[in-house]
């Protein structure tokens, strides 16, 4: 007797049109199966090259896009490891053609960084001179620049509080502009495309002589980006950093700095050159010191009386009631103002009078809104008592340096009109910035505070700045937002935790996959019907049920092994395919990133099993009825083709027709859709389509037999 073996492969031999249609439908499902994993692999892999090229060796890094600190902070890092500071702004780079056109680029991050920063990326490069600038690879093909070509570079100009905070300078111009020559351009290994995101779009990255840029936007010394390098990823070495960033921090590095008022009795005052202290630096110094009063200025924009009487534009300060070395004293209720002689004559007002404060608070969402505060005169006081007030006075860049109420330029809507009042102005020349009243702390701060700060000063009686000043070495500079992040391990981290590309694509490909091994279940079927009187004649010469399944399924499997061959060869090229795809006509789908093949043998082999393993489950589906009946059944032909409806009316017509009909419904009511129903109308309509497309390719099957 032949064995399984002989048999099937004499089968395939005699029957190899049916073979070829079978290996064929393996073929797709390997092709699917296998190329769709190695998809993720390419991603994967392309995810990891990005991330190195964007840091380089950078391992760690603080970045505080509204906080500036002094560059030589990276000199006290450089004992353990390759530490750089640098300058990151925003600025917009144009290009004249020579006549009237120009091409302009915005949203490019302009990089001033020193010597060091070169040096940690994987490939070095020569940082620009002054005058020069140096491009990424990125923002070169998209302005059409090479080295000599000259370039015009427009960098926001920043100011040390931000320019949305109350009291910020506006003062200036907002940007500045400068004339550049290209002098190479950054490839991506060289930190061209360095980022601290997590996106993987490149961005438009120039570098520019940090000297230059520093000098050009006003902030001499001045750093917002500290980076340290090294070769290998540890991410405990962050404690070790933070550790010796705060040994080496100083106030001053964070625009800290003490003064001591020497007129009459001496008062030290702690400032801040960001107008407002930071909540961690101010609590500090208070509870240090039982004798420590917080202060808080501000520049109101009215003071009004029920008459209608007012005065405009007035700074008026809030201290914390204290017992004999502060204006304000104890037992002063919140709803109480001292006001001074000047703004009483002005209000024709006096003690127990009432006055309405009008004042502009800073909202959630960044927005100023006008509010209204009623008090009771307490006081009215002579314009000496409020000589030292003036002389505690913090200063407001565009508004304490300037000679006129009329060139006042800060971070609040200012009404012209109002600019011009002559009692004011004459006011501002002879006291400037005096405060017209004063009011309990906690009164400021409930009108005042913002998310910058709650004082602008803290002020202690006599000579105490050699004590303030060991007392803020204690400060934490990570409570100042200075803090190590271990962007290295973040970045693989991220690539590691990212969507498993292979995995989507294998999901996306379900219906073809399944439409696949339906189709070569289907055919293999067809051919064993083909030949139900050879498998009837086997059983009647003594072969067992067992040994004619065998059969069937040896034969199976030989074809389904060598589609497998073919489709393992083939999915790489389909995985290409895929790649040339997102890399043109899907950008959207990888955020616009290059992606580059790559093949892990592994994945490979799991593709490739997968697919031979749903292919003999599919054949195991498929012949299992077949092997079920009898000799005496298959030699008559009773088995061919799909007789159990044999004398009924078959409903597959109607139903596939009803189903593609569905479908087609599904795909027209798209246009329609929102972004969410339209993946719920993809994977319906595809659905509906299958199921379709296995009934009339069950009715062409059942004609073909």
């Amino acid at each position: 007797m032949l064995n399984a073996l002989k048999l099937s492969l004499r089968s395939i031999r005699y029957y190899w049109r049916n073979a070829l249609a079978v290996i064929a439908g393996v073929v797709v499902t390997t092709i699917v199966l296998a190329g769709s994993l190695l998809v993720g692999d390419s991603v994967r892999s392309s995810l990891h090259m990005i991330a190195a090229q964007r840091l380089g060796n950078i391992q760690f890094a603080i970045f505080s896009p509204g906080r500036y600190f002094d560059a030589e902070l990276a000199e006290a890092l450089n004992t353990s490891g390759l530490a750089s500071s640098a300058l990151k702004l925003q600025g917009t780079l144009r290009v004249q053609d020579g006549g009237e056109t120009s091409r302009q680029l915005n949203r490019v991050e302009v990089i001033g960084a020193d010597p060091w920063f070169e040096n940690l990326s994987h490939t070095r490069f020569m940082p620009p001179e002054e005058g020069e600038i140096a491009i990424s690879e990125k923002v070169a093909a998209a302005l059409e620049l090479a080295p000599g070509d000259e370039v015009s570079l427009r960098v926001a100009k920043p100011t040390l509080l931000p320019r949305d905070a109350p009291l910020s300078s506006r003062q200036g111009r907002l940007t500045t502009r400068g004339l550049l020559t290209v002098s190479s351009i950054v490839p991506d290994s060289a930190l061209g495309r360095f980022s601290l995101d997590g996106s993987q779009m490149a961005p438009n990255n120039v570098f520019v002589n940090p000297h230059w840029l520093r000098n050009k936007v006003g902030l001499d010394g001045k750093a917002n980006l500290l980076a340290v390098g090294n070769d290998i990823v540890d991410p405990s070495r962050v404690a070790q950093l933070q550790w010796e960033l705060t040994r080496a921090w100083r106030p001053e590095h964070s625009g800290i700095h003490v003064r001591v008022s020497r007129e009459a009795s001496p008062v030290t005052l702690l400032e801040s050159d960001r107008v407002f202290l930071d909540p961690a630096i101010a609590t500090a110094c208070l509870d240090a010191n039982p004798e420590a009063v917080g202060a808080l200025t501000y520049l109101v924009n009215t003071i009004e009386t029920d008459a209608g009487r007012k005065t405009p534009y007035s700074f008026v300060v809030g201290t914390s009631p204290s017992d004999g070395h502060g204006p304000v004293p104890m037992g002063m209720a919140d709803d109480e103002v001292i006001i001074n002689r000047w703004l009483a004559d002005e209000l024709e007002i006096d003690t127990g009078g009432k006055v309405r404060m009008s004042y502009f608070e800073l909202g959630p969402g960044n927005e100023l809104i006008e509010r209204e505060r009623p008090f009771r005169v307490r006081e009215v006081l002579d314009m000496s008592a409020f000589t030292s007030e003036r002389l505690y006075a913090p200063a407001f860049p565009g508004l304490t340096d300037v000679d006129s109420c009329k060139q006042w330029d800060i971070g609040m809507p200012m009404d012209e009109e109002l600019l011009a009042d002559e009692a004011n102005e004459a006011y501002w020349e002879q006291y400037r910035e005096t405060p017209k009243a004063i009011v309990t702390l906690s009164a400021a701060q409930a009108m005042w505070a913002n998310r910058f700060g709650n004082l602008s000063q803290v002020r202690y009686p006599g000579d105490r700045s050699g004590d303030v000043k060991t007392l803020l070495q204690n400060v934490d500079p990570s409570d100042l937002g200075l803090v190590f992040l271990p962007v290295g391990e973040l970045a693989l981290r991220g690539v590691e935790e990212s969507m498993s590309f292979g995995e989507l694509f294998v999901s996306m490909s379900f219906f073809l996959i399944i439409a696949a091994m339906v189709l070569t279940g289907l055919l293999f079927v067809l051919g064993i019907q083909q030949r139900s009187t050879e498998a009837g004649v086997l059983k009647a010469l003594g072969y067992r049920r067992g040994q004619v399944l065998r059969a069937y399924l040896a034969e199976g499997a030989a074809l389904a092994a060598l589609g497998c061959v073919v489709g393992a060869i083939l999915a790489p090229l389909y995985t290409q395919a895929l790649i040339w795809g997102l890399s043109t006509h899907w950008q959207g789908a990888v955020a616009g990133s290059a992606i580059r093949f790559h093949q892990e043998p592994a994945t490979l082999l799991t593709g490739t099993v997968s697919a031979f393993v749903a292919a003999m489950i599919a054949l195991v589906l498929a012949v299992r009825r077949h092997a079920k009946l009898s000799a005496r059944e298959l030699i008559s032909g009773e088995a061919r083709g799909y007789d159990e409806g044999a004398g009924r009316k078959s409903r597959f017509p109607i139903v596939s027709s009803l189903l593609l009909l569905a479908a087609l419904i599904l795909v027209g009511s798209s246009s329609r859709a929102d972004t969410h129903q339209l993946v719920m109308i993809f994977f319906g309509a595809g659905f509906l389509l299958l199921l379709s497309g296995i009934g009339f390719a069950r009715m062409w099957l059942r004609r073909m037999s």
